[in-house]
């Protein structure tokens, strides 16, 4: 299932979306994956995408305090 998932939200972040949950939500799986850097980079593209938007930021503090 992630694998679907993750190609769900990569095809959404690679035909433009400026929503950020698909790049929160694909951070995520690159976590999971243990790739950090890219889990970096899509969270703070999430937060960049939706400052006023809470979600982001807990989603990339979660990331930051399992590290």
């Amino acid at each position: 299932m992630p694998d679907r998932a993750f190609a769900d939200f990569s095809a959404c972040i690679g035909a433009g979306t400026t929503e950020s949950p698909a790049y929160s939500n694909r951070a995520s799986i690159w976590h999971s994956r243990g790739n950090n850097e890219l889990a970096l980079a899509d969270y703070n593209k999430a937060v960049t995408l939706s400052p006023d938007d809470g979600r982001m930021y807990r989603a990339r503090a979660s990331f930051y305090i399992e590290e």
